[in-house]
């Protein structure tokens, strides 16, 4: 087996890059057994077979790189992997029994799409209390107000600055709950102080 405690981490971004996908072909071609330690969360995604996430020496979840990104198992895991960050708003759960089930968000109301999935059915026994719902920046797109699409939940947002990434801009909104991030993919480039809608 081998151990690499943070072999890259003195590089700069071409070599390790380079040498990210050098490790990671050398592994496959040994077939022998690696824990690699990194504080770089996309060297572990795009490194492991399984991720382990720690913090403060406590492990937090095990599995694969998609899993762990997918299905995080706790706030922590959820912040810690994925760039952009994923978007965390503190809500509210609103569930009657004979109406459509929403969370508050401040000031807005995200309404679940029906017929509910399992997860949102089982958001019902939280009526009343705090939830933390996540939203991965891809499964957002920014659009007018007017072009939602059947079943899609909409969000207004304060555009509050752009950040040229090269391949992406990144849209830094004020949801009235909690900043969020998102790609700028489809839609006109939004500017800053201008009100606009996420979905």
């Amino acid at each position: 087996a081998f151990l690499m405690d943070e072999p890259l981490s003195n590089l700069d971004a071409k070599l390790r890059n380079h040498l990210r996908a050098e490790i990671s072909q050398l592994t496959r071609e040994l077939g022998v057994t690696t824990v690699y330690v990194t504080h770089d969360q996309s060297e572990a995604m795009s490194l492991g077979d399984r991720v382990a996430v720690l913090r403060g020496g406590v492990l937090q979840q095990v599995g694969t790189p998609r899993a762990v990104y997918s299905l995080p198992s706790n706030v922590f895991v959820a912040a810690f992997i994925g760039t952009p960050r994923i978007n965390l708003l503190r809500g509210l759960v609103r569930a009657p029994l004979d109406g459509a089930m929403t969370i508050s968000l401040g000031k807005q109301f995200l309404r679940l799409p029906e017929p509910l999935s399992l997860d949102h059915q089982l958001l019902r026994v939280q009526q009343g209390r705090e939830v933390i719902v996540g939203l991965r920046s891809e499964a957002v797109r920014i659009a007018k107000p007017a072009a939602a699409r059947p079943g899609e939940v909409v969000l207004t947002g304060l555009v509050e600055h752009l950040e040229f990434q090269g391949h992406e801009v990144l849209v830094h909104f004020n949801t009235g709950s909690r900043p969020a991030v998102v790609p700028e993919l489809e839609a006109p480039r939004p500017r800053p102080g201008r009100t606009t809608r996420r979905r």
